[in-house]
């Protein structure tokens, strides 16, 4: 209980004192006046606008009318004269909206052309080293060296990080650390331990914990790599979560991150009462006492219980010596602050648990100045899976697997129709699975036959799957495809 309220008083003063700096609050809304708002309940928008809380509480969505005030002198009046002093257009320079999806498709594109950008710059600056009068015919264009392509003001802010090949990856530990989880780290830090450009590795964790043998999957995986592992925490990360970390060159966290939880726990289920009840009853033949510690239909018996009691003190008194070894406290050190406790991020810093307060992007930038020269790119690390990967996970096989599934379909199931220009599916109804292979999609289309749709009946992305898929997959098994289709 009193490790609860500690961490209860911790969270609600670092809220205190982060309403206070980020509202600019005045020295009059002081602890006793959080005390109050706390013991009064829930606040009506009036009350919050009133006390600084919020900055108005207008009768509708202003939204559309800050976009609309940025369109022009015209329209900001129109605007004004409308909602007069409850908005402050001041602070917002907004004229059009755009989704998040949109938002991150438009950085995707913009990133995609630096790169190429700056590929073309590379292949000048290439042909421009074999000659003089090579260089001097791209100066007669306008492509001055050194920068070519690139204006001097994007030159000087990108050519370092443009041309360097050092990455950071970020790889993401999310939700409770099971068999799943663990693989998936395990996968990308294998990876990772074999790429020579990536310079660190960042652990983002936000995970309450899970299982012991999955978090030594992962723990002993990062041990195994021979660079920089730095942990990241997000809202969570506790026992478990909190294992893993154990092993970082520095550890990350919010201040009001909830970690620790350094013990750990068994369950023993018992459902012979409830099968009882319903007239089941269930007889164990086993080679010991303790053969059938794990089944449900088997209560738990002294020797059982000193059994599981010795294994659990057994990781627990190991998760205190990685903890110990980890973050240089003596053994008494992290008992104290053990047994399951939890703590906040700004706990967790004055008893040494974490190395500093701050979000991801500290710990890339920390990242960035010790271990890489300053520049590096950042990867997100399990990377999304590409066409091939995902066919495989379909059908239940690997990236070789969904090749030649791919090249069986559209040698056995698709033909071309010239004339009209259309892909026909050829009684898909008769092709439920490939030889070889689980059943795949074609079991919806079951009793469909001479099908006949406009463009490729493949996937449901047409152009991702045929302009990047099956073109190269044509290449890697000789596939031939019809002539005069172009994958668009």
């Amino acid at each position: 209980m009193n490790n609860t309220m500690s961490m209860i008083k911790s969270i609600n003063d670092h809220n205190y004192t982060e309403i206070v700096r980020s509202r600019s609050l005045p020295a009059t809304f002081d602890e006793q006046m959080w005390k109050a708002i706390n013991n009064y309940g829930t606040l009506t928008a009036q009350n919050a606008q009133e006390i600084g809380l919020v900055d108005s509480s207008p009768r509708v969505n202003p939204l559309r009318a800050l976009l609309k005030a940025n369109k022009g002198e015209k329209e900001l009046a129109e605007v004004k004269m409308k909602w007069g002093n409850e908005i402050d257009f001041d602070k917002f320079h907004a004229n059009e909206p755009i989704s998040l999806e949109a938002y991150s498709r438009l950085l995707s594109r913009q990133k995609k052309a630096k790169k190429r950008k700056w590929k073309i710059h590379g292949m000048m600056k290439h042909l421009s080293g074999k000659s003089t009068a090579t260089r001097m015919i791209l100066s007669s264009l306008g492509y001055e060296h050194p920068f070519y392509n690139i204006t001097k003001e994007e030159f000087s802010q990108d050519h370092k990080r443009a041309t360097t090949k050092e990455k950071i990856a970020v790889v993401q530990v999310s939700g409770g650390i099971d068999h799943k989880v663990a693989q998936s780290v395990t996968s990308c830090l294998r990876k990772l331990k074999e790429d020579k450009n990536t310079k660190c590795v960042i652990l983002r964790v936000d995970s309450p914990g899970g299982s012991a043998i999955a978090s030594e999957t992962i723990l002993e995986e990062i041990k195994d790599i021979e660079k920089p592992v730095i942990f990241s925490m997000s809202n969570a990360a506790a026992s478990g979560g909190y294992y893993i970390a154990t092993s970082g060159a520095k550890i990350f966290a919010l201040p009001s991150t909830i970690t620790g939880s350094i013990g750990v726990y068994g369950i023993k289920f018992d459902v012979t009462d409830l099968a009882s009840q319903y007239g089941v009853k269930v007889q164990n033949i086993s080679t010991g006492p303790l053969a059938s510690c794990n089944n449900q239909f088997q209560p738990l018996t002294k020797k059982m219980e000193e059994n599981f009691n010795r294994n659990i003190d057994g990781v627990y008194k190991y998760f205190k010596e990685i903890v110990s070894f980890g973050r240089h406290l003596t053994l008494e050190e992290v008992e104290a602050i053990a047994q399951g406790r939890v703590w906040t991020g700004e706990q967790a810093l004055q008893l040494g648990l974490v190395d500093y307060l701050g979000g991801l992007d500290r710990a890339v930038s920390f990242a960035k100045l010790n271990y890489t020269g300053g520049e590096a790119e950042v990867e997100l690390w399990p990377k999304a899976p590409n066409f091939y990967s995902f066919i495989g996970s379909l059908i239940g096989g690997r990236k070789e697997d969904a090749i030649a599934y791919l090249n069986y379909v559209w040698n056995e199931v698709v033909s071309h129709d010239q004339k009209s220009n259309e892909m026909t599916l050829c009684n898909i109804g008769d092709i439920v699975a490939a030889p070889g292979y689980g059943s795949f999609p074609w079991l919806l289309l079951k009793n469909t036959h001479h099908t006949q749709m406009n463009g490729v009946m493949l996937t449901a992305n047409e152009a991702d799957a045929l302009s990047l898929g099956l073109h190269e997959i044509s290449l890697q098994n000789n596939c031939s495809f019809p002539l005069g289709y172009r994958f668009e």
